[in-house]
């Protein structure tokens, strides 16, 4: 006990210090005393995130529940790189959210390099977030994307531009609801969704399907997997196919905190391959969990974090004993995995649904039950056609359409 106690307190003491520090320069940022005073600042920025679409749920008589209205602001993340306010040098490099009009800040990518003018307000003491700018133009001197990010833009249109089939079945044309789903399901794009789609998800417990989290890279990196021993190559072999798909799908989807944990959980389990050694999912969960924190430490405060990471700790510790209890009963081996996992990844998230939304939904269970068996080969499929779209959009929407079983 007194060594784990030890080792314990010097982790502690070696986090506590650089966080420290962190937690310190983003609290007395300079940009904190612009935003205070409600000044206008000129801002040279970095993108950190995708722009999300801001959604409201006003109704102004014009249809605010369709997805183009709710299309007109997103919010930016982004990282100061120089400012100026009121004609003085602004010393600060500390993270701001950016609300803009979706029109030329919509298809900005992470990386990219932007000017713009911003009303400041101050940001949600407690966080690293140290300002939130209003812009009301397009973004000026757009500095160019790395050639990764371009790529996947590229793949998540091409996702997008093939999943529009499945709103098209009248010959109108329109995209319908159907047509957003596969977007949401494989990489986290929601842009395509209304609002009423991503209210049913929230009221049914199903949200999560569109927070790409370890599931999601599971089902990627099981697909990669097997592909390669079909292929006949070796543990090593395996793990490096499996290795390529992954770091695609993470810059795929983008650097959402859910995703980097389940990035950095995928990885050490396929190096645990590598190497030959047992894999423990506790183990890669809490390094996971460790080492973003201390790389992130807004991270902590993320809801979608704290729901990966919930549901995933369900499952390593739940799931399991269940489903062997289950087959044990004589229940078959994937039955009774697929009644454990969705089950456990509820029980477990309940208390955080709960905090977020004010209830709990009664059918969540009964509709998770309904949505596992599907999900893996929607993902599978789907991911098939994001790859397959830039090259070969006729192939794509065939694979977006034969999960249909219209």
């Amino acid at each position: 006990m007194l060594p784990a106690a030890l080792a314990l307190l010097t982790c502690g003491l070696l986090v506590a210090g650089p966080l420290s520090v962190r937690l310190h320069a983003a609290e007395h940022d300079p940009m904190r005393a612009v935003a205070d005073d409600g000044a206008t600042a000129d801002l040279r920025v970095e993108l950190r995130e995708r722009p999300r679409p801001l959604r409201t749920d006003t109704d102004d008589g014009l249809g605010a529940d369709s997805v183009a209205d709710e299309r007109r602001s997103v919010l930016v993340p982004v990282e100061v790189v120089a400012a100026r306010s009121r004609g003085d040098v602004v010393p600060s490099t500390g993270r701001m959210l950016v609300i803009a009009p979706a029109a030329g800040w919509g298809e900005l990518l992470p990386g990219q390099h932007v000017s713009t003018e911003a009303s400041m307000a101050p940001a949600r003491p407690g966080e690293l977030t140290v300002a939130v700018g209003y812009v009301r133009g397009p973004p000026e001197r757009v500095g160019p994307a790395s050639w990764w990010q371009r790529g996947a833009a590229s793949l998540r249109e091409g996702l997008r531009e093939a999943s529009s089939v499945l709103g098209d079945s009248d010959g109108t044309g329109g995209v319908s609801d159907e047509a957003g789903l596969l977007p949401g399901i494989v990489t986290g794009d929601t842009s395509g969704q209304s609002q009423q789609v991503r209210q049913d998800f929230l009221d049914s417990g199903l949200s999560h399907l569109t927070a790409v989290s370890g599931t999601h890279v599971a089902i990627v990196c099981g697909a990669a997997l097997l592909l390669a021993r079909l292929l006949r190559c070796g543990p090593t072999g395996s793990a490096c196919v499996a290795g390529v798909v992954l770091v695609g799908f993470v810059v795929m989807v983008g650097y959402q905190p859910s995703v980097l944990r389940a990035g950095v959980m995928g990885a050490l389990a396929l190096a645990a391959l590598v190497l030959g050694r047992r894999r423990s999912a506790v183990p890669a969960l809490a390094v996971a969990v460790c080492v973003l924190v201390l790389y992130d430490p807004a991270m902590a405060t993320s809801m979608a974090f704290t729901l990966s990471v919930v549901s995933t700790a369900g499952l390593v510790f739940l799931a399991p004993r269940w489903a062997a209890s289950l087959g044990r009963r004589g229940v078959p081996p994937g039955a009774a995995e697929a009644l454990a996992v969705p089950v456990a990844a509820f029980l477990v998230t309940v208390p955080v649904l709960a905090g977020m939304v004010g209830e709990i939904s009664i059918v969540s269970v009964v509709a998770n039950l309904l949505a596992t068996p599907v999900v893996a080969p929607v993902m599978v499929l789907g991911v098939l056609a994001t790859a397959v779209a830039p090259l070969w959009l006729g192939a794509a929407r065939y694979w977006c359409t034969s999960p249909d079983p219209a």
